[in-house]
């Protein structure tokens, strides 16, 4: 469908109702030669003395196809109408009945571009339907309005058309829709002014009102007469950036094809050629280094071949070259290139004749370079260079806001994965990055301030799980020893079969080995056995089955037993990795879940560490909210809150114990320390740290009481089933033993409190401590409906 069917078929009610007259044209002329202006007076007499030649014109109906047959007719109107500098091949302008294609003369520039075949695609036709269509409404009804009520439609009619042209660019051009020679006429009876007015949304009319004057003033009851004028102007290279700018805007992905062909088709129609390639690049730093990938290489065409054989060295010797070009640089001969040699043999060698390089920088850095080749000479030229100014801006924000997005991305990999700031204390952190953006918009130079909270209340507590690394180490013991008692009877059954030497050796070696772990095994003892089981045994295994058929069965037997990745038996230490890790997750989980009830109580910093176990940091303060009064009725609370969790963890653990795989005790342990201390953020290691050397003992003392020993006794204060409360003053002792009498009271805690001296650790001495059973009337109560979830959790896990 060409251009002319499609926008008439866009109109069909003005079919009928449209007629080609030049009378409108000869009114403005009678008109005008009235003009006081002599000059203007006699020019406008002389034509309406000359159209009077041509009678054909003078009809109150024309017919297009006589005109168009009447060559000095239509020379002389056409000539008149149209100025004498439009240059016909140059420039786009038609005649046509009014608002439709029905053309009746078109110069050759608008023939050419506009109405040649395949200017205008299916889609894009679609694509301006609409727009086509409300255009000749907003016209017909200004006629309309102007002639029968005097009144003017405020709207800006004109269209902007995408045009393919031969040579395949994209070409824009926006319209200029001349209405002034078209009069309307009707032979029906119209509603008065004040109905029109009614239709008005405002007090003018305005062209949100279109569906209601159709309703009132159906077009079908008007003819419009007379002819319509078209000039379309040119303005490719400002709407190529505008639709760059808004492609660019919403495409995220500078290596995705749609981002290439934006600008492929941009930059082509910006400088009005079509054989040549197009590239961009990206150049990205983090850390002061640049990223080389092949995502940021995807489109590139130029710097992509450079970077194929010894990518580091030419990228960085490419980088190094551009980021000394500030603007853009046209070069056809490479031969007088200083800069970078090796790469200009290159590209001659690539068959590149001509290349434009559009350096992008953002805020003084290089972020992406914009590549322009041609394989043909007299294709690229220095003039170019000019045009693709404006186009570097909207390509280097798109660079830099794809930074952006990596540098996002790097961060929440930190977060997830390493350390969060919590919402608790998010707003410190805001706070110091918002004051050296602020710094820097007022020209300071400043650092991100440290992130200090003074006066803070520490909080400790851990969950051990006992004996964890002697239950690892037997698990072990019982692997291997399973393992060698295995091979040792395919020994056996081997050598029943061929008595040989060496078999006999073999059966000695492993019964010593079984000898030597039958107590305690040594890490010298587990490597010893390693070496033995993959590399001596396995292969002799191998070659058994290949001499006696007869052990195939069982030699399957002990491969189908053992860990294909490690080559080694793994039944009781999966057994115990898998009951550590159920026991950690459900432990984990019942603490976050805690905590977020805690978090209720008052706003807090919370760092949790899993090992085999689990401990935890509190700090509570009024450094650490901003927006809430602290009081110590809240540190008492989460007091409270900590000794119950700890109580809640024990039941927990003990109701897991029947169900894992390999029965594991938890101990529990909270220490206590009254005196407030402060705490920076670490930016180095992304943690908070305690800060002056008496506060450095309490760090002294969280990494050594799990050891601690009862006083004159080799007793560990930790023990399955019960609450070990270490401090070192005697009110902190009055404080938790009244937290343990309610506790107590609600059956979380048994009546056996301990009142113990500690043995002096290293840096640390004279810590007393509470040890306290944990209750037993709600073991079943508390623990039966936590166990089945959390047990759920850690399998899942």
């Amino acid at each position: 469908m060409d251009i002319q069917t499609a926008w008439n078929n866009n109109f069909p009610y003005l079919t009928s109702q449209r007629e080609l007259s030049f009378l409108p044209l000869f009114a403005t002329w009678e008109e005008k030669s009235l003009d006081e202006d002599e000059l203007n007076s006699f020019f406008f007499k002389k034509l309406l003395d000359e159209a009077k030649s041509y009678p054909i014109l003078l009809q109150e109906k024309v017919d297009k196809e006589e005109l168009i047959n009447n060559k000095e007719a239509l020379a002389f109107i056409i000539n008149s109408v149209f100025q004498v500098s439009l240059d016909s091949k140059k420039q786009m302008y038609m005649m046509s009945l009014p608002f439709t294609m029905d053309i009746v003369y078109a110069s050759e520039g608008f023939k050419e571009k506009f109405l040649w075949p395949e200017a205008f695609s299916a889609s894009t036709m679609e694509e301006k339907k609409e727009e086509m269509r409300y255009s000749k409404l907003i016209h017909a009804y200004k006629i309309i309005l102007s002639k029968f009520y005097a009144l003017d439609i405020k709207a800006d009619d004109s269209l902007v058309y995408k045009v393919i042209d031969k040579s395949g660019l994209s070409k824009y051009f926006f319209s200029e829709v001349n209405s002034d020679f078209i009069d309307v006429s009707t032979t029906k009876v119209l509603p008065p002014k004040e109905e029109v007015f009614k239709a008005c949304s405002g007090k003018n009319p305005c062209i949100r009102d279109l569906e209601k004057w159709q309703k009132i003033l159906p077009l079908e009851d008007f003819t419009f007469s007379g002819f319509l004028i078209l000039q379309l102007k040119d303005f490719t290279r400002t709407e190529s950036i505008s639709e760059l700018s808004n492609a660019l805007l919403e495409e995220n992905d500078f290596s995705s094809k749609n981002f290439i062909d934006v600008v492929d088709q941009s930059v082509k129609s910006l400088l009005g050629v079509s054989n040549i390639k197009v590239g961009v690049a990206a150049f990205q730093k983090f850390d002061n280094k640049y990223l080389i990938s092949d995502r940021r290489l995807a489109n590139s065409f130029l710097i992509r071949h450079l970077c194929l054989m010894d990518c580091d060295q030419s990228y960085e010797s490419v980088v190094s070259f551009l980021s000394n070009v500030k603007d853009p640089v046209f070069l056809n001969d490479f031969a007088t290139c200083s800069e970078a040699p090796e790469s200009y043999a290159q590209i001659q060698a690539m068959g590149i004749k001509e290349i434009i390089i559009v350096p992008l920088h953002y805020d003084g850095s290089l972020v992406g370079v914009l590549e322009i080749c041609a394989e043909e000479e007299g294709i690229l030229n220095a003039l170019m260079l000019d045009k693709l100014k404006n186009i570097n801006q909207p390509l280097a924000i798109a660079m830099q806001k794809n930074m952006k997005q990596f540098e996002y991305q790097v961060q929440q990999v930190i977060r997830k994965n390493y350390t969060a700031i919590q919402p608790a204390i998010e707003w410190k952190f805001n706070e110091v990055a918002v004051q050296k953006i602020v710094d820097q918009e007022n020209g300071k130079s400043s650092n991100l301030q440290p992130v200090v909270f003074e006066d803070v209340y520490p909080l400790y507590a851990a969950v051990d799980i006992r004996n964890s690394s002697a239950t690892r180490l037997e698990t072990i013991q019982r692997d291997l020893q399973e393992q060698l008692k295995m091979a040792q009877k395919i020994i056996y059954a081997a050598i029943g079969l061929n008595d040989l030497p060496v078999l006999e050796k073999m059966s000695f070696k492993i019964q010593k080995m079984l000898d030597d772990i039958q107590l305690i095994l040594v890490a010298d003892d587990e490597s010893k056995i390693n070496y033995l089981l993959s590399e001596e045994l396995e292969p002799l295994f191998e070659h058994l089955k290949l001499v006696h058929p007869s052990l195939n069965e069982m030699i399957d037997s002990y491969f189908s037993k053992i860990n294909v990745e490690l080559g080694l038996l793994y039944k009781n230490r999966s057994a115990f990795e898998e009951s550590l890790s159920m026991l950690n997750s459900a432990l984990s989980k019942h603490i976050d879940k805690a905590q977020v009830q805690a978090q209720q109580m008052f706003p807090h910093y919370y760092e949790k560490y899993k090992t085999d176990g689990i401990d935890y940091n509190i700090y509570i303060g009024q450094s650490l909210v901003r927006d809430k009064i602290f009081d110590p009725v809240y540190l008492k609370s989460l007091k409270l809150w900590q000794l119950t969790t700890l109580c809640e963890s024990a039941f927990l653990s003990e109701s897991l114990k029947d169900k894992l795989p390999i029965p594991l005790e938890t101990t529990q342990l909270l220490l206590v320390h009254s005196s407030p201390l402060s705490i920076s953020f670490r930016m180095d290691e992304r943690k908070f740290d305690v800060e002056g050397a008496y506060n450095i003992r309490y760090e002294i003392m969280k990494k050594r009481i799990d050891k601690a020993l009862i006083k004159n006794s080799k007793e560990r204060l930790t023990q399955p089933g019960k609450i070990a409360i270490i401090y070192s003053q005697p009110k902190e002792e009055v404080e938790y033993m009244d937290y343990i009498a309610y506790l107590q009271i609600k059956g979380l805690l048994g009546s056996e409190v301990e009142h113990l001296d500690l043995e002096d650790l290293q840096g640390v001495n004279g810590l007393k401590a509470l040890r306290v059973n944990v209750g037993k009337p709600l073991y079943s109560d508390l623990s039966q409906h936590k166990s089945k979830d959390s047990l759920k959790t850690g399998n899942q896990r």
